[in-house]
């Protein structure tokens, strides 16, 4: 996967993010029992955790601490956090672009905002939502 397409994908979704009215942020989001602000929270730590330290473990536990090490305790700088560079690990990873696409949908679909996605990105993210794993790590079931 090219760094590009990461890029581009986590810049539409920061696009989205800095444009939501604080009403927004706590609307319900297609994900059960998660606000808009959780999802962005969530996709924040995937694609900003760097290291083993930071990917093992509980992820409720490990995304607590980095939104206190961030400062994202605030809707700044939650925005802040999820908009600033990401380590190239993690921007590397079809797991973190995957959560990018997915979870953007579930923010946009309660919102009303639509957006066409690049061809090549659905294709790589559906091929490697479809393999034993992706359907362990993306899709969480098996």
């Amino acid at each position: 996967m090219a760094w590009a397409t990461f890029e581009a994908e986590r810049d539409a979704f920061a696009v989205l993010v800095r444009g939501l009215t604080s009403e927004e942020w706590d609307l319900p989001s297609l994900w059960p029992a998660w606000t808009i602000r959780d999802v962005v929270e969530h996709v924040a730590f995937h694609t900003h955790r760097s290291g083993m330290r930071e990917t093992f473990g509980p992820t409720e536990k490990q995304t607590a601490l980095l939104v206190e090490r961030e400062r994202a305790d605030t809707t700044e700088g939650l925005i802040e956090w999820f908009t600033s560079p990401a380590p190239a690990t993690t921007a590397e990873s079809e797991v973190n672009l995957c959560e990018l696409v997915i979870h953007q949908q579930d923010v946009r679909r309660v919102l009303g905002s639509t957006r066409d996605y690049p061809e090549p990105t659905l294709e790589l993210c559906l091929d490697y939502c479809h393999s034993v794993l992706g359907n362990i790590v993306v899709v969480g079931r098996m």
